[in-house]
């Protein structure tokens, strides 16, 4: 899963569906993929992984606004 997770070639459907996986490791290989969109990125903002956080904070993807609110819970 954490292979399929990274992969720039998977759809946003897959990547929705792993992003509720139980697996920190899934979810912050999905956090880190380009291919997440704003959704997927938002509701991973608030992931109790602070790993996972700190990878939807990294991708470009991720909306400003998000970006900003991170800020004040990533040390």
């Amino acid at each position: 899963k954490v292979q399929l997770a990274s992969k720039k070639t998977i759809s946003t459907a897959l990547l929705e569906l792993l992003s509720r996986d139980k697996s920190d490791w899934v979810r912050d290989m999905v956090a880190s993929n380009i291919n997440s969109n704003a959704e997927i990125l938002i509701k991973l903002a608030k992931d109790p992984s602070q790993q996972v956080r700190e990878s939807v904070a990294s991708n470009p993807s991720t909306p400003e606004n998000v970006i900003r609110e991170l800020s004040g819970f990533i040390k």
